[in-house]
């Protein structure tokens, strides 16, 4: 049987932006948007990319999510 092969169709990145949750002042990276080209990984995240909560996103072990 033939390994399958990943095919990257899409590099999404995005910055931190502050809004009201409730009532309550808060602050996601949830929404990102994608980019053409090359993208540099840079070990803790990509290129153009943050990440609000850095205890529970972003990092050495969490820099890329695929699926």
């Amino acid at each position: 049987m033939a390994p399958e092969t990943a095919k990257v169709l899409s590099v999404n990145v995005g910055g931190v932006r502050k809004f009201d949750y409730h009532g309550r002042p808060a602050q996601s990276a949830i929404w990102k948007s994608p980019v053409g080209g090359r993208v540099e990984a840079r070990g803790v995240n990509l290129a153009g990319d943050r990440q609000a909560d850095l205890e529970a996103h972003g990092g050495f072990d969490k820099a890329v999510y695929a699926y």
